[in-house]
Parts: structure tokens; C-alpha cells; sequence
């Protein structure tokens, strides 16, 4: 439970961090929940943590909803999966399917690694 969790993500534990927010989500308590997933995100460079924050940019829970911010999240998900060698395949897939969305949102431009 939190409990347990929160001294983990304090101490620097991306999959504790990601967890807590997924139980602050649950429990309804968006903006810690949105905290800690984006610190394991973008701190961490933990690849599901950024799925998640991406997933929840697109569905707008917890946060405005932005597709673009939550593809380019996806997107991020997936290329640091690659890099570690997880799924390459499916991941690569990903990419193509992300590139996609993000093309028609921003109207055919190409996606800038930074985003």
C-alpha cells in the first residue's frame, strides 16, 4: 500500500513512484498522483511511468487533455524501451503508430526528438 510505497519513491524508487501514483490515481487524488508519475518520467527516464503519464495526457485524467503531450509521452515510452533492448519489435511498431497520431495532430509535421 502507500505506506510502503512512499519511502521507496522518496528514496529515489522510479517503479515505487509509479506505483504510488497509480494508487493516488485510484484513490482519486490526481495531483500527487500526476506528481509522482511524472517525476519517475522524466527524473527517472522509467519508460512505463511515462506510458502511464502519456496514457493519462491523452484520456485527460488527472491532467488537461492534451493528445499531442501524451503521444510525444508514448513516444518517449517507447524509444527508451528500445534503447534497453525491451520489446524492440512491438516498440518499433509503436513508434511508427505514434508518429501517425502526432503527424495528423500537428497537421503532417515531423516529430522533434525533444518534446
Amino acid at each position: 500500500g502507500e505506506a510502503e510505497l512512499r519511502p521507496l519513491a522518496d528514496a529515489g524508487d522510479a517503479e515505487a513512484g509509479l506505483t504510488l501514483g497509480e494508487t493516488l490515481m485510484a484513490r482519486g487524488d490526481a495531483a500527487e498522483a500526476v506528481k509522482w508519475v511524472r517525476w519517475a518520467a522524466e527524473e527517472k527516464g522509467y519508460a512505463q511511468a511515462m506510458g502511464l503519464l502519456g496514457g493519462w495526457y491523452i484520456m485527460g485524467k488527472g491532467v488537461p487533455q492534451d493528445k499531442l503531450v501524451g503521444y510525444k509521452w508514448a513516444r518517449r515510452a517507447s524509444e527508451t524501451l528500445i534503447e534497453q533492448g525491451v520489446n524492440v519489435e512491438a516498440n518499433k511498431a509503436m513508434l511508427v503508430e505514434m508518429d501517425a497520431q502526432i503527424s495528423q495532430l500537428t497537421g503532417g509535421a515531423v516529430p522533434s526528438g525533444d518534446g
